[in-house]
């Protein structure tokens, strides 16, 4: 179910009459741009500036696993070992990128980083997950037939809050 939330709240509606519309879908964003490599946090200083310009922090980045790699392989200089990415020693897989927390998400396009203030991305659950298992389905095996249903909508207030910083192509 968390898979499913994530391709549909990072990801984008397209023609699907039943998914709700996504961060890809909103027109309103703040775009920061990045440059042509994930070489310098300057573009993620520059996002938290522009959530703090409508008096708001950006509570999370979130990027793709292949690009939370490349972030977390950037050093402080050349031929040093120390990583530009913070890290938190009493909690080592956490990732802190100029001090918001940093997650991974398969959904989220690569080369894309979102920076989320939390008041301006909701998650509405209108009912709980309904489960429903089956153990007849598949009477001939040692199968179960499961299916999972849940009622969720995602609410943006304000769209030029949330950052989305890019690479350029």
């Amino acid at each position: 179910m968390a898979r499913k939330i994530d391709t549909a709240f990072f990801g984008t509606k397209g023609a699907s009459l039943v998914q709700p519309a996504g961060l890809e879908d909103l027109t309103g964003v703040t775009d920061v741009d990045a440059g042509a490599a994930w070489t310098k946090m300057d573009s993620f200083a520059e996002a938290i500036s522009n959530a703090e310009a409508f008096g708001l922090n950006v509570d999370a980045f979130v990027a793709n696993p292949a690009d939370v790699l490349l972030l977390a392989q950037l050093k402080e200089a050349t031929g040093s070992n120390r990583p530009l990415l913070g890290a938190d020693p009493s909690n080592p897989t956490k990732r802190i990128l100029q001090g918001v927390r940093l997650f991974s998400s398969s959904a989220v396009t690569a080369g894309t980083v979102w920076g989320i203030p939390q008041p301006r991305a909701l998650m509405v659950r209108r009912k709980n997950v309904d489960l429903q298992v089956d153990r007849s389905a598949y009477f001939t095996s040692d199968r179960t037939a499961i299916r999972a249903t849940m009622r969720v909508g995602f609410a943006f207030p304000h769209e030029a809050a949330i950052q989305k910083v890019s690479l350029t192509a």
